[in-house]
Order: structure tokens, then sequence, then C-alpha cells
């Protein structure tokens, strides 16, 4: 296979697609990634152990120098990107699931902003959908508020690969809002975010996309019935939706712990601390001591909002 050669001027963008059992959809995703304006572009594909007769349909890739396919035993869509972006040589990754598309001026409008602003730390765009359900999605601005209370994440995006190598990375665990997790770890660096004010992200909906498998197991990002990777995402966030307790209300006042096991919560946590500062027990504790400490400040901003805003009403 010939070698795909990297312009010494402008920087490579890798664009990471994370496949599984999607060979009806994947050229489209392909074909818009080939159309991009920005030239220096490189795909990677990450088979992640779809059926032989899905993976058949990654072969008429094979000798494209832009293009390279990875494959690995089903470990999931955050071991997928984790690994494409791994072996990406680019400075900005792209990322787009398989069964997608974009319009071709993405990548260069994203570039063009994240070169000019250091502080920037992602891009994305407007989206439309198509396939079973057609029309524009939601309009909402990527405002810090909205990416913590899930608004406004996207498939499409781009970021520094040095950024995502800064963080814990797509978590493993996660096997739905993945990126959504992602982009809390971003915003944990100190990064902005931008959304391009265009439509070019087309997210295809159908009944195995993502997003569809996702409601009918889930409901919204933080609705009821996903309690549990509501509190997940919530815990390991927790130092950072405690500088931000208006939206860490608006998630726990839809299905919070029964008054009494809170009111547990809140002894132990405050017992831990009056045991840490006990002279012989404060090297033991103080790492619980430190976790105790921003659960309690997280629980108490939430219920002070939340109380606020009852008064308010």
């Amino acid at each position: 296979m010939m070698e795909f050669a990297m312009s010494t001027s402008r920087p490579l963008v890798s664009a990471v697609v994370p496949f599984y059992n999607q060979g009806a959809f994947v050229r489209e995703a392909v074909e818009a990634l080939l159309r991009q304006t920005w030239p220096e572009l490189e795909i990677v594909i990450v088979d992640d152990g779809s059926r032989a007769e899905e993976s058949a349909a990654l072969l008429e890739f094979s000798s494209n120098p832009r293009i390279r396919v990875l494959r690995q035993e089903n470990s999931g869509v955050s071991a997928a990107r984790n690994n494409g972006i791994t072996a990406a040589r680019g400075k900005y990754i792209l990322t787009l699931d398989a069964d997608d598309t974009c319009e071709p001026t993405f990548a260069e409008k994203a570039v063009a902003l994240l070169e000019a602003d250091a502080s920037l730390g992602l891009v994305n765009a407007m989206t439309r959908h198509f396939g079973d359900r057609k029309g524009p999605a939601g309009r909402r601005e990527c405002t810090t508020e909205n990416i913590l209370r899930g608004r406004c994440h996207t498939a499409l995006s781009m970021f520094r690969k040095a950024d995502w190598a800064a963080t814990p990375g797509y978590d493993p665990k996660l096997k739905v809002s993945e990126d959504f997790d992602f982009w809390l770890s971003l915003l944990e660096l100190g990064r902005r975010f931008q959304r391009i004010e265009e439509t070019l992200y087309h997210y295809r909906r159908h009944g195995d996309s993502a997003q569809s498998r996702f409601k009918r197991l889930y409901g919204s990002i933080f609705g009821g019935e996903n309690a549990g990777v509501k509190r997940y995402v919530l815990k390991k966030h927790e130092r950072l939706y405690a500088l931000h307790p208006e939206a860490a209300a608006d998630i726990l006042r839809q299905k919070s712990d029964p008054p009494r096991f809170a009111a547990f919560k809140r002894r132990k946590y405050r017992l831990i601390l009056l045991l840490s500062g006990l002279p012989g027990l404060r090297g033991l504790l103080g790492r619980s001591a430190a976790k105790a400490r921003y659960r309690l400040d997280f629980m108490e901003a939430a219920d002070m909002y939340a109380r606020r805003e009852k008064q308010d009403a």
C-alpha cells in the first residue's frame, strides 16, 4: 500500500470512525470524509469485532493510501475510539460515526478555528437528521451550562489529540454517551467549545443508530430511566459539577436519593471529615476525606440551588 504523504505546512487531521456491523452505511461516511476540502486528512476506521459479512464492506478501502482499517475484538465504541486515536498521526482528531455523514467544509472550518485560538478545545456544527426522521436537530449553543446538562453534544467534532491524551479518553465503561463524558473531561482541562453556525453534520436516524438504541434502553441522557449512567457520570465529574450547582440540580432533581438515604450519606461524609482531623487518622483517611469533602460540597451546592428555585417558583 502506498504511504499517505503529509504536508509540512498544514496540520494533519485524523478522522476516526468506529465501525460495528454498519456495512450498509460506512461507504457514505467514508465518501463524505474523502470529499473534505481540507487536503491533509487521513481516515482511521476501527472495526470493533464485526461479523465477517459486515467487515467485508471495509475491503474496498484497503487500496486507498489515505485510509487505514484497524481491527479489535468487540470491546465497545469507547475502546474503538481510543485505539483509533492512539494510532492516529494527526494533530487534530475528527470524530464521525460510521452511519453518519458531514459536509465537505467541516474539517477546513474546524481547523481554522482551532489554529486561531489555543484556548478552544472542541469544534462541532449544527445538525440535521436524515433517514427515518428528517429535519433540523436542536439548536442549543455549546455553552458550558448546556454541555453540563448533556444538551448539545454530537458525534461529529474536532479536537486536539494532545488534549485527548491529557484526559482519561473515552470511558470503556460507558456503552452510550461516551462522547458526552469525554466532553466533560475537556471542560475539566479548561477548554472552550464552539459550534459552527452552519448545518454541517448529518445524523442518520434509524432503528439501530447509537442514539436510537440509547433512547430505547435509557430514555434521555439524564432521564429517570437512566439513573445508573447519570450517577456514574456525576460521580466521575463531581468536582466539575460542584462548580456548577445549577446544572447539578437540573440533573439530580430528575431522580434523587430518598431523603433518608441522602441524610445518611451526609452524616457519613461529615464523620469521615471529623475523624480525618484526628492526629492518628489524618494519614489513613486523607484520600477518603478529600472525596467526602467534594461529595458533600456537591450535594450541598445542588440542594442550595434546588431550594432557591423552589422559593422563586
